[in-house]
């Protein structure tokens, strides 16, 4: 006889709401997010290869920064999960932290709190 099981997906922006980039640099975490091109991610861009996508897809970064990663070898599928490795890395290192910082100051477990107690602190 199968169990049924239940999974619930709470996003941590509840309790953190920073962005991931400034939440990695208030908790000192090394690996940040990454850089991406947001705006050129679509239907027909999934399996590009070839130059890295012009400068105007990328938000929040400057030409310098933008000019030392290009490429003529750019690899969509690659560069996206990269960028996934890294903001999942770092997603986790900050909520690691913080779980560790809200067991110190108010003797919770952020992974087994029910959201609505959570809203009393």
């Amino acid at each position: 006889m199968k169990h049924a099981r239940t999974v619930t997906i709470c996003d941590s922006f509840a309790i953190l709401t920073n962005g991931l980039a400034k939440l990695c640099k208030d908790f000192d975490i090394e690996t940040s997010k990454g850089i991406f091109p947001y705006n050129f991610a679509n239907e027909s861009t999934l399996f590009y290869k070839g130059s890295t996508p012009d400068f105007g897809y990328y938000s929040g970064i400057n030409r310098e920064t933008y000019n030392s990663m290009k490429s003529q070898n750019w690899d969509f599928k690659k560069e996206c999960l990269i960028y996934l490795d890294k903001d999942l890395k770092a997603l986790y290192g900050v909520i690691s932290l913080a779980n560790h910082e809200f067991f110190l100051n108010f003797n919770l477990n952020i992974t087994e709190v029910k959201r609505f107690e959570l809203s009393g602190l």
